[in-house]
Parts: C-alpha cells; sequence; structure tokens
C-alpha cells in the first residue's frame, strides 16, 4: 500500500483506527507515568541508623542515614514502622566475648510518640536447657 492509496480511504475510517490504537494504549501509558510517582513517595519500613533522639514531646527522632543494612558500628538502632501506626525500636549492641549484636533496649512507639521501653538483660544462655554464665 502506497501513500497514494492511503490517502484515498475515507478520513472517517482511519480516524477511527488511530482512535482505536490510542485508546488501547492509554492504560499503559497511564500506569507508566503514575508508577514512579508512587515509588518515589514510598519509603522503606524498616531500616537501620546509628543513633536516635527523644524530644521533649517523646516523639522518636532518628539520627545518622537510613540504611537496610546494620551499620558496622557497636550500637545502632532498628526501626520498624507497621501498618497500625505503631513504631517498633531495637537498640542492638555488640557486648564483649560476642560476635554477634545484641538487643540491649526495645521501644514502641504509638505515632510516632514513646509509648513503652524494655531494657534487655541476659540471664540465661546456654543449650536448650539454658545453663547460668
Amino acid at each position: 500500500m502506497n501513500l497514494r492509496s492511503r490517502r484515498s480511504l475515507p478520513k472517517s475510517s482511519w480516524s477511527w483506527r488511530r482512535l482505536r490504537t490510542r485508546l488501547r494504549m492509554a492504560p499503559l501509558r497511564a500506569s507508566l507515568l503514575v508508577l514512579p510517582l508512587i515509588c518515589t513517595s514510598c519509603e522503606p519500613t524498616s531500616y537501620y541508623v546509628t543513633g536516635l533522639q527523644v524530644d521533649r514531646a517523646w516523639h522518636l527522632i532518628p539520627v545518622g542515614s537510613r540504611s537496610m543494612r546494620h551499620p558496622n558500628k557497636s550500637s545502632y538502632y532498628f526501626f520498624f514502622h507497621t501498618a497500625t501506626g505503631l513504631t517498633l525500636v531495637h537498640h542492638l549492641a555488640n557486648q564483649a566475648g560476642r560476635t554477634d549484636a545484641v538487643r540491649v533496649l526495645y521501644l514502641e512507639a504509638k505515632n510516632n510518640v514513646l509509648d513503652r521501653t524494655v531494657k534487655t538483660d541476659e540471664i540465661l544462655r546456654g543449650g536448650v536447657w539454658g545453663c547460668l554464665r
């Protein structure tokens, strides 16, 4: 089909085909435009930071850059934000004689306001039954 024969087609049928093709492609184009906007507004729900501050209104403020990997520090914090508005914060620290980090403090915050703290002390360690050391 050469250019002259295409021009000889009725204009209404040619424009109808173009319109139908555009309508088929519209959802794909819209999803390609919306997807990057959604992804840029998302933040990770769990991350590691090197520090934590609590202000006068008892808000938990992460200090340092947020990372998906735990930092190579002797002490760091792990934040986990739930869908219900509860934020769980684990303070992890390396202790003498241990190769892995141990949780020493657990914090809960409702809507980013400190609600509960739990200090963790290890009293038993060992096999299945545990033994005092």
